[in-house]
């Protein structure tokens, strides 16, 4: 990743519930907020402008990330069915661990047992 590049907020995706947003510490968009039916690609050229964090649960954006470089970033959320209380708890002892690794990496998934990172195509 270019020196000095750092996400500037986030971008929650549909599939992740915008009852979220205070979940964080930085600015946070829902895509909700931005022109209904919005394609994949227009929002990730969106997040690439804004340099935002994509969360989503969408496996295309992921594919994606594989193939680019920052920005946007990815957060992939793979926890399956989880009610929002309890993936809110989950973001609170796990966020700052991922915004940190953020800073030097391009992708991040998240399962309900684990954190994967990815740097320039490799998993840590």
């Amino acid at each position: 990743m270019p020196q000095g590049l750092a996400p500037k907020g986030i971008l929650l995706d549909e599939n992740v519930s915008a009852r979220l947003k205070t979940a964080f510490a930085v600015p946070v968009v829902h895509v909700s907020e931005w022109q209904e039916g919005l394609k994949d690609w227009a929002l990730w050229e969106r997040a690439r402008e804004d340099h935002l964090v994509i969360v989503t649960q969408d496996a295309d954006f992921t594919e994606r990330m594989l193939a680019q470089e920052p920005p946007p970033w990815v957060v992939h959320v793979r926890v399956g069915n989880m009610r929002v209380q309890e993936f809110r708890d989950l973001l609170d002892r796990i966020w700052p661990r991922i915004w940190e690794a953020l800073q030097s990496h391009k992708l991040v998934v998240i399962y309900r047992d684990r954190l994967e990172f990815v740097r320039g195509g490799e998993a840590d």
